[in-house]
């Protein structure tokens, strides 16, 4: 699950995500914030999104290891 948590720095916004998976019957979360600054909440929500989906894509369940 994804959920778009863009944070309003001034008067733009910065993209940032919370990814989070049931992994052996325990709910893993992982913070995504990245240094991109949007002009509106709804601009930085659908690529906070879009980010979080890349990231998924090219790192899998890796993302929740106590490692990162």
């Amino acid at each position: 699950m994804i959920h778009a948590e863009p944070v309003r720095e001034g008067s733009q916004w910065r993209i940032s995500a919370r990814i989070e998976k049931e992994v052996g019957g325990v709910l893993k979360s992982y913070r995504l914030i990245r240094a991109d600054l949007l002009g509106d909440a709804d601009t930085a929500a659908a690529e906070s999104l879009r980010k979080a989906g890349r990231l998924i894509d090219e790192q899998g369940d890796g993302i929740f290891d106590a490692a990162r």
